[in-house]
This record gives structure tokens, sequence and C-alpha cells, in this order.
């Protein structure tokens, strides 16, 4: 038996089977989702943040930059990773701003990847 929840969220997030991103993504992502999301798919390298975006078009992950300007003032820039997909980061004066915005909702044993490190 499958929980009503769960079979919202994937009518939601996915469709033909594969995962997308809804275009009203942006009623829904709040400080806390973006930290789960940061914990989940999220790196910190070098200081900056980054998320794998690999399984999302250009188009979604271009979606996605303006829902993290416009909810957060966040500014995300993304690359394309091989043939992997789209990894979207954070520059370091961004992943600093995000950091804030994130911070009280990651558990301890995930502070690593908000742990950014003094030249």
């Amino acid at each position: 038996m499958r929980h009503p929840t769960i079979t919202t969220f994937h009518k939601r997030f996915y469709r033909d089977g594969l995962k997308i991103v809804p275009k009203d993504i942006g009623k829904d992502l709040d400080a806390l989702a973006l930290a789960v999301w940061i914990m989940d798919d999220g790196s910190l390298s070098k200081n900056k943040i980054d998320i794998s975006t690999y399984s999302f078009t250009e188009k979604e992950v271009q979606l996605l930059q303006r829902v993290f300007k416009e909810n957060f003032g966040l500014i995300a820039n993304y690359y394309r990773d091989r043939n992997k997909g789209y990894r979207m980061y954070f520059k370091i004066s961004e992943t600093k701003k995000l950091i804030s915005l994130i911070k009280p909702y990651i558990v301890d044993c995930l502070k690593y990847k908000i742990n950014l490190k003094t030249p």
C-alpha cells in the first residue's frame, strides 16, 4: 500500500517516469526545503555550494535560478557537467547568503556541507 502523501509528491515531481521541476516550484521552495535539498544533493567545494540538478532540463534549471532570485535574493549559476547534465552552484558571496538562510535547519551530521574554510 502506498502512502497518499508520497503519491501526491510523486505526481507533482514526476511525469512519464521522469523527475521534473513543477512550473510553480516557487510556492514550495522555502528555507527549510532548500536546506533539505542541500543536505541531500548539495556539496561544498572551494567555499561554494553546488547542487546536483542532473536530471533537470536546462529550462528547469533556469526556472530554479529565477525562483532562487525571487524567493531568496540569491544568484545561482549553472554549467553543463560533461554528459551528466546541469549542475547549479553559488559563488562564494552567494554561498555565504545561502548558508545564513539554511543554517538553522542543517542537522549536525551534515554541517560539513556548510562549513566554510578560512584562507
